[in-house]
């Protein structure tokens, strides 16, 4: 039934079909690859033969081929067309590619034996690419390591030889060639489990000792982000899963480029999402249609972008992202309603860095995609993220219908590392300390962190808290632009009793810095 007297293998043309031999007409595309006869096809490769092709009570002929195909080109043929057979099993896994001979001369006396057949032509073997597998290191140290159990050099090099591997050892390792029917064996462990399975698990005598196979890796990072999770559950807040796919809309909006995925689904999960902040959003969308007035979220969850070329430039970060949004707190009939804000949320992150882990928190005001009226989050002065109410726009662009939203995202990778540092206490001083209130006039614009952290660094060692206690405002008694800030000042000796001569001169530098790096002046 062979049109021609050829075997070609090429790939299909789109929209060229073949009947297998179960008697389903498939149309192909250019991925599936074809057995023809030079022009007609006349099977699926490593998949079905066709159905034109087939043997039947007539036949009298039969061309034999043993061949070799690709298993993630025949994985995919399979898959596409919604079929599983023995053979795409087989082919799938990672045939022999050295078995092809031995298999073509296994069929040729089967036919010989039980079909009176004769052979009537020679075997033509085109195998223009050798298949070749590559060299594996065994180190002895790593053997005894793993079994945890010394294994003499000649058993190793007769298990290695009884399962067919090509071995060579020197005083300190064995160079292994796996045998072509195991592609499955990559590695040295792939090597060392292949030994301990001939030995027998069970001949493997138990090591109570230290110097087991026992490893010395970092502690599981998970137990230091536990806490956070407990923290933020305190403060009312409910932990969300989200999609780590998204369309390439919701990844372009953070502003990082996106990574696409090579075999993604659908076109809403083609690529790796950049921010976890459109999750959180959209499952606020979705609980406001559900009834729901108000929501603490957070989301703890890698995010990825690609920084450079190739598989090389892509990050991962883990993030901490959280939302809040309606009532921080109900009306009664002792108090009003409060709603959340930038203050409730700034209290929130205050209550978990400054608080719970003694980290040094502050806000500088500066702009962030996704954020009105954004803040960079500063952790012991690093940036590690931003907060502010989220952009209107990105809530219009996802087609949302939430409003006055307030969050925040931040790279947990640098507070793990802030985390691991060692825990410095100070001594309790045993003498009084000194409180004095400063208040200085300065422009509207002016944080009040900076000052705070200039009064501080002033200090040295004798100021022990500075803080803002009050704000006013008013342009007839202040002028236009300025504002009063009334800054809380305590001052502590560790071995002496302060006195006026020691702080005065302290107070008075930091109004003149204050006057010289701020704008700001005493008010008198």
């Amino acid at each position: 039934k062979l049109n021609q007297k050829e075997i070609l293998i090429r790939r299909a043309t789109t929209g060229e079909s073949l009947t297998t031999l179960d008697e389903a007409k498939h149309t192909l595309t250019d991925t599936h690859l074809l057995i023809t006869d030079g022009k007609t096809p006349i099977a699926l490769a490593g998949v079905m033969g066709g159905l034109e092709t087939a043997v039947s009570a007539n036949t009298t002929t039969v061309l034999v081929e043993s061949a070799y195909f690709d298993p993630v080109t025949t994985r995919k043929s399979a898959k596409s067309l919604q079929m599983s057979t023995d053979a795409s099993k087989r082919f799938e896994r990672g045939a022999d590619p050295e078995g092809n001979v031995a298999g073509f001369w296994r069929v040729i006396s089967l036919l010989m034996e039980l079909a009176d057949g004769e052979l009537s032509s020679e075997m033509i073997d085109i195998y223009p690419n050798k298949k070749t597998q590559s060299e594996i290191n065994l180190r002895r140290s790593e053997l005894d390591l793993v079994l945890g159990h010394h294994v003499e050099c000649k058993e190793v090099d007769r298990i290695l030889a009884a399962i067919g591997f090509i071995s060579t050892y020197t005083k300190i390792d064995w160079t292994c060639v796996p045998p072509s029917f195991r592609p499955d064996i990559e590695r040295e462990i792939d090597v060392i489990e292949e030994i301990a399975r001939m030995i027998g698990y069970d001949s493997i005598p138990a090591d109570e000792n230290i110097y087991g196979p026992y490893r010395y890796d970092e502690p599981d990072p998970e137990k230091k982000i536990d806490p956070i999770r407990t923290t933020l559950s305190g403060f009312g807040f409910n932990q969300i899963y989200s999609n780590s796919l998204q369309n390439e809309h919701l990844s372009n909006l953070s502003g990082n480029t996106p990574i696409k995925m090579m075999n993604p689904l659908s076109q809403e999960m083609a690529f790796l999402r950049t921010s976890l902040l459109p999750g959180l959003m959209k499952a606020a969308d979705f609980n406001l249609k559900n009834g729901t007035s108000s929501l603490r979220l957070f989301e703890l969850a890698n995010v990825h972008a690609q920084k450079g070329d190739g598989f090389e430039g892509i990050i991962e970060y883990r993030n901490l992202a959280g939302i809040i949004l309606g009532e921080a707190r109900a009306g009664s009939v002792h108090s009003d309603s409060l709603n959340e804000d930038l203050f409730t949320l700034k209290g929130h992150l205050s209550g978990l860095f400054k608080d719970k882990y003694r980290m040094r928190f502050e806000l500088k005001r500066e702009s962030h995609p996704g954020f009105d009226y954004g803040q960079t989050i500063l952790i012991n002065r690093q940036s590690v993220g931003a907060m502010g109410r989220l952009s209107q726009d990105w809530i219009n662009q996802m087609d949302l219908d939430i409003e006055n939203v307030f969050g925040f995202e931040l790279n947990l990778g640098p507070l793990l590392k802030m985390m691991n540092g060692k825990k410095q206490f100070k001594t309790v001083s045993l003498f009084p300390k000194i409180q004095r209130d400063l208040n200085l006039v300065m422009p509207k614009t002016q944080n009040t962190g900076p000052v705070e952290a200039m009064i501080l660094k002033k200090g040295k060692n004798i100021i022990i808290e500075a803080k803002p206690i009050n704000i006013f405002i008013d342009e007839d008694a202040l002028g236009e632009g300025l504002k009063s800030v009334t800054f809380s000042i305590e001052f502590q000796h560790t071995t002496k009793t302060l006195e006026d001569k020691d702080v005065t001169p302290v107070i008075n530098d930091i109004i003149r810095i204050a006057e010289k790096d701020f704008l700001a002046k005493l008010r008198s």
